[in-house]
């Protein structure tokens, strides 16, 4: 009862769910583990993880958006050997509106994966998952400035032309985690999104003007102690998508506070996204709660103009391990 609580109340504090669900872009990548690799999902030791994530453009930007999207995910079947099948679901929506142009699309997912945990001895862990997500995504977009203007080049009022289309999604994907004594750990991961992409020409050349066709996904994280009080968190995410090719990598630097049964800790991180934008990264890690902040800054590009100041937010809450629950994660990155 208190699981589905949790969900209904997120769900319902959220005044929308706006995710750019065919392009990621979030900086706050570890705020997006379903959306980066169907294998991530269940990775948490707890019944269930639920995480919200907004991200907004400047309002000067060209082309001004926002976009959410809202996840929860846990493992459903633990078995004694540490052996897990995790499950979730998310939804996204994105929302773009200048004067001459609009588009918006949502999908809706469900994902599972499987994960064989490998014990050399209890310092040193290997976890290989499978996961697979299916879902329904849509794109709209008003197409009237395409074809008609009006005074000073502004639309008439009377000529709007709204296009979508609808289709259904099978994402695969796959990951290694591996933990090395106390200190380090990391995962990799690599997954294939809109895998069942039509093959017919005509259909594929219209998936792909709106960015509906086979995206690859490649991640990796990591997390290294450096002492008891400080942790680096560096991250790479590798995404190509018909002829485009982007990519986030940076590192948040962690700082835990005096230890207590209530752990606190705090971070920050600087990240550069494929020639078009730095960003800062900040949160506080309380007991089973993370909430999150980046704030990135585009780079000078005629090529990029559309990409433009942006801030993201993220808050995250993990239900504590109860006795049945899983009883250690390889890496908790994503």
């Amino acid at each position: 009862m208190r699981t589905i609580t949790l969900i209904a109340s997120t769900i319902f504090c959220i005044p929308s769910f706006n995710t750019l669900a065919q392009n990621i872009q979030h900086t706050l990548v570890d705020a997006t583990p379903l959306i980066l690799n169907p294998a991530f999902a269940g990775n948490t030791l707890g019944k269930i993880r639920v995480i919200a994530n907004h991200r907004f453009a400047s309002l000067y930007s060209y082309l001004p958006y926002n976009n959410s999207n809202i996840s929860a995910d846990g493992p459903l079947i633990t078995l004694k050997n540490g052996n897990f099948i995790g499950g979730g679901f998310f939804i996204n929506r994105y929302k773009m509106k200048n004067d001459f142009y609009s588009s918006s699309n949502m999908s809706t997912n469900a994902s599972l994966s499987a994960h064989k945990i490998i014990k050399a001895d209890e310092k040193n862990l290997l976890d290989i998952a499978i996961g697979i997500t299916g879902g329904v995504a849509s794109y709209y977009h008003d197409a009237s400035f395409d074809y008609f203007t009006y005074k000073n080049n502004y639309l008439s009022p009377f000529n709007y032309l709204i296009v979508g289309t609808n289709y259904y999604n099978i994402d695969l994907g796959g990951s290694v985690s591996h933990s090395v004594g106390n200190k380090f750990n990391y995962i990799v991961a690599y997954s294939i999104n809109n895998f069942n992409s039509e093959s017919d020409a005509l259909r594929e050349r219209q998936r792909i003007s709106v960015g509906l066709d086979k995206r690859q996904v490649l991640s990796f994280g990591g997390n290294v102690y450096l002492t008891n009080r400080w942790q680096l968190r560096p991250c790479f995410v590798h995404i190509k998508q018909s002829t485009t090719t982007n990519y986030i990598a940076g590192n948040e630097f962690m700082y835990h506070l005096k230890k207590s049964k209530k752990q606190t800790s705090l971070f920050a991180g600087l990240w550069y996204r494929s020639g078009d934008m730095h960003s800062v990264t900040a949160g506080v890690n309380r007991f089973c709660w993370r909430a999150a902040i980046a704030v990135d800054y585009g780079i000078s590009n005629p090529k990029r103009v559309y990409y433009n100041n942006a801030v993201e937010l993220s808050i995250t809450h993990a239900m504590q391990p109860s006795k049945n629950s899983r009883k250690q994660m390889v890496c908790n990155r994503f």
